[in-house]
């Protein structure tokens, strides 16, 4: 059984992370058992045969809810803010909820055993029955140690194989540097076709400010217009507006996300497309939660969060009143996005602070186009305003790292932290939540 292969330079830092040397005695030097108490302890064995290859593996085995422990390893020396490579591999039987269950976390650590930051390493990649977690962690400032932590806790009956486990020194990520863009504008008066012309305008002046994207408003060849209704400015996507908006994104080498009325299916939809530097339509999504006024108007629901990959990150949209749902937002998280873009009519001003509440939820950039007065904003996750028209009509940009360290959370252990990033899908509890989606409830 070989030691997984990562990504980076400088030796393997972890002793023994094939478990090749366990035995029934108890765990091989670098290796430590841990629980909270004797009594909640898992049990901790090795399986000969329950590896990768029909290698040995690591077997921790829970017998009532109560449990919780596995075992760690501290690794020395660490260098401050250089960037580590961490991998395990892992396999369950009769767990409920793995994600709840199953923890791979990595701990920096100070002088004397001062605990630092704890970082969740969470990136699971599905191998037959098996699942690879895997992270670069960067190592922060004051670090001299870490401490690898392999969990199982919160079940009954079930068990976990550990195989694999290697850390090393690997090369930083370089920054991923993107300049994001909004608008801020309400065409009052025109007709869908005279809107799409001044929406490419904006777009072009997104261009030349050198945005990688910019993101416009709900709606766009309806809102202002003299129209009856959306149905009356329905076009299918692609359709005249992704063509023209294609356009200058090809021309200036930018993404854009915009709003529009489609028509597809014998349905109406609200519906953002997202178009690539080609001028293509890379993707789109349907506004799932509908106001009064468009449920009257016929507009279908949508209900699917897809996001999209793009040459700078993966993006996710939502429209409008899908803000003031928390779901949307924490769905396109959980499907991998890192920025959220939201196409918005306007709300009055508590749109604002629940934008900001989803960055934070999230850790998420989000990028709002809103009308007129009402503001359009960049927020980080952090929650800060990054940029803001502040009521005027126009475009704002600003450039982010996204490569950048999160939020940190405090550990409520000791002066501990832990980037936010990584701590709430780790801590999420999923199986608590059937009550919100049980259809049989009011």
């Amino acid at each position: 059984m070989s030691q997984v292969s990562t990504v980076g330079s400088g030796p393997n830092l972890i002793q023994n992370g094939d478990f090749r040397l366990w035995h029934e005695a108890g765990p091989p030097e670098h290796w430590q058992l841990w629980s909270p108490r004797p009594d909640i302890a898992p049990e901790v064995l090795v399986d000969p045969a329950g590896g990768s290859g029909n290698g040995p593996a690591l077997k921790l085995q829970c017998h009532r809810f109560q449990c919780n422990g596995g075992v760690i390893q501290q690794v020395s020396p660490v260098s401050p803010k250089d960037t580590y490579a961490v991998s395990v591999r892992f396999r369950t039987k009769g767990l409920a909820s793995p994600q709840e269950s199953v923890h791979v976390a990595l701990s920096w650590l100070g002088n004397g055993g001062r605990l630092l930051e704890k970082q969740y390493v969470g990136a699971r990649e599905r191998d037959g029955d098996w699942h690879r977690v895997s992270a670069q962690l960067a190592a922060p400032a004051e670090s001299i140690s870490a401490r690898l932590e392999l969990v199982l806790r919160w079940t009954e009956g079930g068990t976990v194989w550990f195989d694999e486990a290697d850390m090393r020194r690997t090369v930083a990520t370089p920054p991923r540097t993107v300049r994001l863009a909004t608008a801020c504008f309400y065409p009052e008066g025109y007709t869908p076709e005279e809107n799409r012309e001044l929406w490419a305008a904006k777009c072009s002046d997104a261009g030349a400010m050198g945005a990688d994207i910019v993101c416009l408003g709900e709606m766009i060849t309806y809102a202002g217009t003299r129209l009856r209704s959306a149905h009356d400015a329905r076009e299918p996507v692609p359709g005249p507006t992704t063509q023209r908006l294609g356009a200058v994104a090809r021309q200036h080498r930018m993404h854009v996300v915009a709003g529009v009325s489609e028509w597809a299916e014998e349905a109406l939809w609200n519906t953002a497309v997202l178009i690539n530097r080609e001028g293509a339509v890379a993707g789109k999504y349907r506004k799932t939660h509908l106001p009064e006024e468009e449920v009257l108007d016929g507009t279908t629901p949508g209900s699917e969060y897809p996001v999209f990959q793009t040459d700078f990150a993966r993006v996710g949209i939502e429209i409008c009143y899908d803000n003031f749902f928390p779901e949307v937002a924490r769905s396109l998280a959980l499907n991998g996005a890192e920025i959220i873009f939201l196409p918005i009519w306007g709300s009055g001003d508590n749109w604002e602070v629940l934008a900001r509440a989803r960055s934070i939820d999230n850790c998420v950039y989000l990028v709002a186009s809103n009308y007129s007065e009402r503001r359009s904003l960049i927020i980080d996750p952090w929650g800060h305003i990054l940029a803001d028209t502040k009521g005027d009509q126009g475009l704002v940009a600003a450039d982010v790292d996204l490569t950048k360290r999160g939020m940190q959370q405090g550990l409520g252990a000791g002066e501990g932290d832990g980037e936010w990033k990584t701590l709430w899908p780790g801590d999420r509890r999923p199986s608590t939540y059937r009550s919100l989606v049980d259809t049989n409830e009011l």
